[in-house]
């Protein structure tokens, strides 16, 4: 593909919204980097399991070892402001042939969030069409075959 992975990510989730008819996402390039080291640190260690921080549950990949929670991580990234709404959604994956199809593995990860329910809530598929989020950071770690990739989402 001409496009790199984490846009991607971007262009699946934007022609979702485009379809509902919502705006486009806009990547913050803070956020971006905040999405890439969560990844990266996540591919590092293997695993982060399932936490809850106060009334919070964060599912797997989400809180790794020494990290904090990702609304703190997004709140860092830009600059320590106050955030009103702020969500991620996370994906792993692998593919151990000799030339490993990332973009394979992206597009069943994007089709499986779609293919949840809209609840109005919290999940993948309402985190990507929610109208309320104003700012997007995405994060790809690759290796050997191993995909670990973050996307952040944050309302100012």
């Amino acid at each position: 593909m001409a496009v790199s992975l984490d846009q991607y990510i971007l262009d699946l989730m934007n022609m979702e919204r485009t379809a509902a008819g919502l705006a486009p996402y806009i990547r913050d390039s803070n956020m971006d980097a905040a999405a890439l080291a969560h990844s990266a640190l996540w591919l590092m260690v293997g695993s982060c399991p399932a936490t809850t921080i106060g009334t919070v549950a964060w599912g797997d990949g989400h809180i790794c070892p020494g990290e904090s929670d990702p609304c703190t991580r997004i709140s860092t990234a830009l600059g320590g402001v106050a955030l009103s709404k702020c969500a991620e959604n996370v994906g792993q994956g692998y593919d151990l042939s000799p030339t490993p199809n990332f973009y394979g593995i992206i597009l069943t990860i994007h089709q499986q969030f779609i293919s949840e329910p809209l609840t109005g809530g919290f999940n993948h598929h309402d985190n990507i069409l929610s109208p309320d989020f104003d700012k997007v950071g995405i994060g790809v770690a690759t290796n050997a075959g191993s995909i670990r990739f973050t996307v952040d989402f944050a309302k100012l």
